[in-house]
C-alpha cells in the first residue's frame, strides 16, 4: 500500500466558536499540491471532517486526486495513531490511500510507520499541505519505507 499523509492548507485564524476556514493562499496552496499529486492514482482519499481539512481535500478531489472521497472522525485533532490503523487497515485492499488531516497527527502517523515512533524527528514540523509518502506491505509499526517528504508550502 502506498500511503500519503498530507496537512490542510494554510488556514485562517480561529474565531470565537467558529470552524477555521482555508485561506486564499491555503486554496493556492492546495492546488499546487493536487497538481503535485497529478500522476499517482489514489484511489481512496480521506480527510478529518474538520472545514479546514474538507476545504484542502475537496480541492484535491476536484482537480482528479483520489478516486473515493470520505470524511473520517478518526482523522480529527487528537486522534490515536491506533484509531487510523484501523481505518487504513478498513481500505488496505483499496489501493493507494491519501489521508488529509492536521498536526501533530499527520507527524505521529508519518513517524510511526516509519521509524516506529510518534515523535521522529524529522517529522516535527508539517508545513501546511506538506506531505509525506510511505510504501508499506504490511500496516504495522515501524514498516513502512519513506518514499518522498515534501514540507514545502509555497
Amino acid at each position: 500500500m502506498k500511503l500519503f499523509i498530507i496537512r490542510h492548507g494554510e488556514a485562517s485564524a480561529p474565531g470565537p466558536g467558529a470552524e477555521q476556514a482555508l485561506t486564499d493562499h491555503g486554496r493556492q496552496q492546495a492546488l499546487r499540491r493536487a497538481q503535485s499529486l497529478a500522476d499517482e492514482t489514489i484511489s481512496v482519499l480521506i480527510h478529518s471532517p474538520k472545514l479546514r481539512t474538507t476545504q484542502t481535500a475537496t480541492i484535491l478531489h476536484e482537480q482528479g486526486v483520489g478516486g473515493t472521497l470520505l470524511e473520517d472522525q478518526r482523522l480529527l485533532p487528537g486522534a490515536k495513531v491506533e484509531q487510523v490503523e484501523e481505518l487504513l487497515a478498513q481500505h488496505n485492499s483499496s489501493g493507494s490511500i491519501a489521508l488529509v488531516s492536521h498536526l501533530p497527527l499527520v507527524a505521529h502517523l508519518a513517524g510511526w510507520f516509519s521509524a516506529g515512533q510518534i515523535d521522529a524527528q524529522e517529522f516535527g514540523y508539517f508545513a501546511p499541505v506538506g506531505m509525506v509518502v510511505l510504501e508499506m506491505d504490511t500496516l504495522a509499526r515501524g514498516c513502512a519505507e519513506l518514499l518522498s517528504m515534501d514540507f514545502h508550502n509555497d
